[in-house]
């Protein structure tokens, strides 16, 4: 007997061929099935909004499945671009004060002084009127200015029994010293308007300093010479001029904004000078302000008395160097 041998009989589903055509059709209904349930899992995905990466279904579902998965990115860059437009206008909003302070201006002007009727006749000069501008809202820019500018030291000469100059503009802070370059003694004094002060009798050559820690007008005088006086103005702000011979003032460096404008003269009326104060706003198109009329006042007297409230006694003693009463 032959031992069993196992022979691999043919498949009774036909011929190799007609099995490979099977196979084909088998295949081809299985992509359509694959087709037909990858577009319905895309159309659910798409009306879902949910987001599929890595789908790799071909034909007309996978190309609308793609559409849809596109459609977010699209508006979430619509919506940074939104944001983004948001936060610019708003930073320009926070910087505009800041670009309108950097714009500074030089304004000018200028004022006439006008002789009262009783002294129509009487010369008068323009030099000498103090213009000046404050901030409305005062701001801690201003401040700062006015601040940086009192670091610096003013001077107010003593020499031929002369004040030099006769009316000192100075930044509230400002200190100011008072050399004496006259051949003999001095002795500044204040007791009026604004910062009250002795300095004291001081010898040629030697000076004293002060500081104008208050805004206020001060009236100087030297209490062995009669014929000397002056004035120092100390402003809360940094933007001041003084007008010329012609009348011509110049204010630099004002930053763009709104400003009340402010006069002085010597000798005129508190209230006069007041009622010259005005509103301005300093931009680009607006950098001078119109002529001002000030009146003077021929009657503003030219005597004081000395410091201890007397009449000066013999105020030019022989001799250089002078005691003390």
């Amino acid at each position: 007997m032959h031992p069993k041998q196992q022979t691999l009989q043919p498949h009774h589903g036909g011929t190799e061929t007609q099995r490979g055509a099977a196979t084909t059709k088998a295949l081809r209904s299985g992509d359509r099935e694959i087709g037909r349930s990858g577009d319905l899992e895309d159309r659910e995905i798409g009306s879902s909004g949910n987001r599929v990466i890595g789908t790799d279904h071909r034909g007309h579902g996978g190309r609308r499945s793609q559409r849809k998965i596109g459609s977010p990115k699209k508006s979430s860059s619509s919506t940074l671009r939104t944001v983004s437009a948001i936060l610019c206008c708003l930073l320009t909003i926070s910087l505009l004060p800041i670009a309108m302070h950097a714009q500074t201006a030089t304004v000018t002007g200028s004022v006439e002084v006008t002789a009262d009727r009783n002294h129509a006749r009487q010369k008068t000069s323009n030099a000498g009127v103090v213009v000046w501008l404050t901030p409305m809202g005062q701001s801690g820019s201003a401040r700062s200015n006015s601040v940086s500018l009192a670091k610096e030291r003013f001077t107010l000469l003593q020499k031929n029994k002369t004040f030099a100059p006769h009316v000192l503009v100075v930044p509230v802070g400002a200190e100011v010293v008072f050399p004496n370059k006259d051949p003999f003694f001095h002795n500044v004094f204040s007791l009026f308007d604004g910062k009250r002060f002795d300095l004291g009798l001081y010898e040629s050559g030697t000076t004293r300093s002060l500081r104008f820690d208050q805004p206020g007008i001060s009236y100087l005088f030297c209490n062995i010479h009669p014929e000397m006086s002056a004035v120092i103005i100390a402003l809360d702000t940094p933007y001041y001029g003084s007008s010329n011979a012609a009348g011509q003032v110049t204010i630099p460096s004002v930053p763009v904004g709104q400003y009340i404008l402010h006069v002085w003269k010597e000798g005129s009326p508190a209230e006069t000078l007041k009622n010259l104060s005005r509103t301005v706003f300093v931009s680009s198109n607006f950098t001078a302000f119109e002529k001002l009329q000030v009146p003077d006042n021929a009657s503003f007297p030219l005597t004081h008395k000395n410091k201890y409230g007397r009449d000066y006694e013999n105020p030019t003693p022989p001799g250089r160097v002078y005691i003390q009463p």
